[in-house]
């Protein structure tokens, strides 16, 4: 149904950084579910490939802030193929970039 961004302290007595992972994956979700994506721009210093279809698409995607032990995740979800599309390149995008080793197909 979509996908998410997870960050995490790799210390659980890190309250401090988990705090602001918290903080800063809070922001994510408003500002995604607002059509704001200039975050992932200004990291990559480009547009993930699925950004401009996610923005044609907003309104049907939905944005879900969770906390998690250590730190915070986002829930982007659809029923839409095509706006599943765009969140999976977008998603893989990101996982590439950061080199998260998370797989990149199912």
């Amino acid at each position: 149904d979509g996908g998410a961004i997870q960050v995490e302290v790799n210390d659980k007595m890190d309250t401090a950084n988990r705090d602001k992972v918290r903080a800063h994956l809070g922001e994510i979700a408003k500002q995604f579910q607002a059509g704001i994506f200039t975050t992932p721009f200004a990291v990559h210093g480009t547009v993930p490939p699925g950004v401009a279809d996610i923005d044609k698409l907003k309104e049907k995607i939905a944005y879900k802030y969770e906390e998690t032990d250590n730190g915070a995740r986002v829930r982007i979800t659809s029923k839409d193929p095509n706006a599943l599309t765009a969140i999976h390149a977008f998603l893989k995008f990101q996982i590439e970039e950061h080199k998260t080793g998370d797989p990149t197909r199912r």
